[in-house]
């Protein structure tokens, strides 16, 4: 992506509605990821990058033939890549979890790919509750303005945290690729400030939430961790705001990024007073 594509604001439970979907639609990905991957232990091969051509969320190449995986998000539909080039696709609209699940593999076979047993094995982690985990239909009716949405903050927040990392490869060991995570739907870059043990060395979270149980909507956040050494948080002066209960994170809220004249450099003047801040705190950690 190359450039900010500004936010229109859209009903608010159609965008909750459109996320809870697209994460269960996700999964299908994941899946196949799963039978077709060498597993890592940070889950990692799971994970999507952004395609702006397609408006879809990729996997990593896959299996023998480096076929991709995809959700188009702004159109709800599963995708099929080879070679950048869109094989097949379809709308997942009207068409219940066992169906998707039949299409996946036998678009895999068509590709000369076979997931195995991984398509229709549980997931290993818990996702938030939707019809279509009981049998329901996947629905687009009445949400294409949210899928657009959805699209949009999916792939500003590719945009942001791909310039952020640009701006910021000098730090500690220098920020991951920016990817979308299957289990919590979020796209997300990490520095790692020294080497370690990734869960007790000092590292910078950034990324988007496409909204969970803490905000309904989607949000930006930067986590400092560790954060049981932090002292105290100092006062902010962007739009960042302290969020402190179950985690401690600096977040930009979907409201105050859309109440910004200019959303783009809202989120940049965000980004940097934060890690700025989060730096700060982590340096007697």
């Amino acid at each position: 992506m190359t450039e900010w594509k500004p936010l229109q604001g859209v009903d608010a439970d159609a965008l909750i509605e459109i996320r809870l979907q697209a994460h269960n639609a996700v999964q299908w990905i994941n899946r196949a990821a799963r039978g077709l991957s060498k597993a890592q232990p940070d889950d990692s091969h799971t994970n999507m990058g952004w395609s702006d051509k397609l408006q879809a969320l990729l996997s990593h190449p896959l299996g023998t033939t480096g076929v991709q995986l995809g959700l188009a998000v702004d159109r709800m539909a599963l995708v099929v890549v080879s070679g950048e080039s869109l094989k097949t696709q379809i709308e997942i609209s009207g068409k219940t979890d066992a169906q998707l699940c039949d299409w996946m593999e036998s678009a895999l076979k068509e590709m000369g790919e076979d997931a195995g047993d991984a398509m229709k094995a549980p997931l290993p982690y818990d996702i938030p509750d939707h019809r279509v985990q009981k049998g329901g239909t996947y629905s687009l009716d009445g949400l294409a303005d949210a899928a657009g949405e959805m699209a949009r903050w999916v792939g500003n927040a590719d945009f942001a945290l791909s310039q952020y990392a640009k701006r910021h490869m000098s730090i500690g060991l220098g920020p991951s690729p920016t990817r979308c995570w299957p289990h919590h739907f979020d796209i997300a870059t990490l520095t790692y400030l020294e080497e370690g043990d990734p869960e007790t060395v000092r590292s910078i979270g950034v990324g988007l939430s496409p909204g969970d149980s803490a905000y309904r909507l989607p949000y930006f956040y930067v986590n400092p961790w560790p954060t049981n050494t932090l002292g105290d948080l100092p006062d902010l002066q962007s739009l960042g705001r302290w969020h402190t209960e179950g985690f401690i994170s600096i977040v930009l809220t979907s409201d105050d990024l859309q109440a910004a004249d200019d959303q783009a450099l809202a989120v940049t003047n965000y980004l940097e007073e934060a890690t700025r801040v989060c730096l700060k705190l982590l340096e007697g950690a």
